[in-house]
C-alpha cells in the first residue's frame, strides 16, 4: 500500500514541478496544499480498494471452506480488538465466537462433502474516516447454499441478505471489526420466496420474505465522519442488546 501511494505522489510531484517551471510562477504553497489534498484522496482510493478486496476474499474463503492454517488462508477479521462482533438477524456474538462465525465456521455444513456456500457481496458503499483508522460499509449479499440433508439428499437455497460492516486498520491492513447481516429470504430455488417452505431433513434455515418489512431500512447509510467515536456502530455493545 505504501509503494502504491509513493508512486502516485511521485507522479503528482513531477506534474506539479513541470507546471511551475512552464508558467514561471512561484506558487509552491498552493502546490503543496494541492499535493496534500491529492495525497489524502489517493490514500482513500487505495483504502477503498483494499476493503473491497477484503470482502471478496472473505466470500471466496467461505465458498472454498478455507480454514485458518491452510496455506492460502488470509485473516479477514480483527485479531486484536476485544469487541469483534457478528450479528445475524438481531442475534449477536462477540470476541472469539464472533471471529469463528465471521470466518464462516459457524455453518453446520462447513467443510463437509456436498456443501457449498457462496455469500456474494455487491453494491458496496464505503466511507473512510478522516483519521484513516476505521471505515464503514453497507452491501447487498445475494448468495446460495447447498448441503447434504439428514436424509442423504442434497438441499439447496437462495440466500439474500443485507450487510452492515465496520472495518478497522490493524498493522497496516484493513480487517472486519463488526458485521451484521439481515436476511431478506432463504428459499429453495424452485419455490417462491413469499411462500412457506418445509425445513425437514436439513440444517438450512429457510425464511419467507415478508413484503411489509425490509432490511435496508435497518442499516444506516455511512456518511462522512472524523473518527469512530463520532459515528455509530453496526453492532451494539456486548450486553446492551439491540
Amino acid at each position: 500500500m505504501k509503494n502504491k501511494r509513493l508512486t502516485i505522489l511521485l507522479a503528482l510531484c513531477l506534474g506539479a514541478f513541470i507546471s511551475v517551471a512552464a508558467f514561471g510562477q512561484d506558487n509552491s504553497k498552493e502546490v503543496l496544499k494541492k499535493l496534500q489534498e491529492l495525497d489524502k484522496m489517493a490514500q482513500q482510493t487505495i483504502d477503498m480498494q483494499d476493503i473491497e478486496n477484503l470482502m471478496n476474499i472473505r466470500a471466496l474463503q467461505i465458498k472454498g471452506a478455507v480454514k485458518p492454517g491452510d496455506a492460502d488462508y488470509r485473516e479477514t477479521v480483527s485479531r486484536t480488538a476485544k469487541d469483534v462482533c457478528y450479528g445475524l438477524d438481531d442475534k449477536y456474538l462477540y470476541g472469539d465466537a464472533a471471529r469463528k462465525a465471521l470466518r464462516g465456521m459457524d455453518d453446520p455444513a462447513f467443510g463437509k462433502a456436498g456443501a457449498l456456500k457462496v455469500p456474494l457481496v455487491s453494491t458496496g458503499h464505503i466511507q473512510i474516516a478522516e483519521d484513516g483508522q476505521t471505515a464503514k460499509g453497507i452491501y447487498y449479499s445475494p448468495g446460495l447454499q447447498t448441503e447434504m440433508g439428514t436424509d442423504g439428499k442434497p438441499k439447496s437455497a437462495w440466500d439474500y441478505k443485507a450487510l452492515g460492516v465496520d472495518f478497522i486498520l490493524e498493522d497496516g491492513k484493513w480487517r472486519i471489526w463488526h458485521l451484521v447481516a439481515y436476511t431478506d429470504f432463504v428459499t429453495p430455488p424452485n419455490e417462491s420466496w413469499t411462500e412457506k417452505t418445509s425445513t425437514s431433513n436439513t440444517n438450512i434455515k429457510y425464511k419467507t420474505l415478508n413484503p411489509s418489512t425490509g432490511t435496508n431500512s435497518r442499516l444506516k447509510t455511512p456518511s462522512p465522519y472524523k473518527t469512530f467515536s463520532k459515528t455509530f456502530s453496526y453492532c451494539p455493545a456486548e450486553g446492551a442488546g439491540k
